[in-house]
């Protein structure tokens, strides 16, 4: 079971979402609690069971399943409550947020984010602090506070968190954050210029 929680945490961050479903399948089809409980002790410092979860939901989003994404995101936070351990509370919180985000469930995702948030700031746990402000941020401007928001994600971005928070933000969020400065540069009708890399 650990070597799927580790392909789908590969996946996840290379964007195969169909390997990913895949892979968080089997991790929830295997998960024992009597003998895989303490995973979020010994492994990776967070649940196994919550973690597949929380990415499974992203992969169903992403291979068009929106309403079984949200249900499994609900789950994943279900799940993290039970588990009695602050980090993979914060872990699932956070997770569980960006499936939200991506199905444009503004209220789900800030009620994670502000949970997550308060998890993180009681325990002194980086990356689900940083990137639940990021998400916190994206939520500000799709209320219509794009200065505050895009200076909260940027904030939070170059937060030295460790690679957890780098290889989040390189696939899924440096595309919002671009979108967030484009909705507000156009209400300020700025112009933007997007321009592709020369290829040599």
């Amino acid at each position: 079971m650990d070597g799927d929680s580790s392909f789908s945490r590969s996946s996840w961050m290379m964007g195969d979402f169909k390997a990913l479903r895949g892979a968080t399948l089997e991790v929830m089809h295997r998960y024992d609690p009597s003998k895989h409980s303490e995973s979020a002790h010994t492994y990776v410092g967070h649940d196994s069971l919550v973690c597949a979860r929380s990415l499974h939901s992203t992969a169903l989003w992403a291979l068009g399943f929106p309403a079984q994404a949200h249900e499994a995101a609900r789950r994943a936070i279900d799940d993290a409550r039970h588990v009695n351990h602050q980090f993979t509370l914060a872990h699932g919180l956070a997770q569980a947020a960006i499936t939200f985000q991506l199905l444009r469930d503004r209220d789900a995702c800030l009620g994670a984010v502000e949970e997550a948030i308060a998890v993180a700031e009681r325990n002194g746990f980086p990356w689900p602090l940083e990137f639940s402000r990021f998400c916190q941020g994206l939520v500000r401007c799709l209320d219509g506070d794009a200065d505050t928001g895009i200076a909260a994600m940027l904030n939070a971005a170059k937060h030295p968190s460790g690679p957890n928070l780098t290889f989040r933000f390189a696939w899924g969020f440096s595309g919002r954050l671009a979108c967030a400065s484009l909705r507000n540069a156009r209400a300020n009708q700025h112009s933007i210029e997007c321009r592709r890399p020369q290829r040599a």
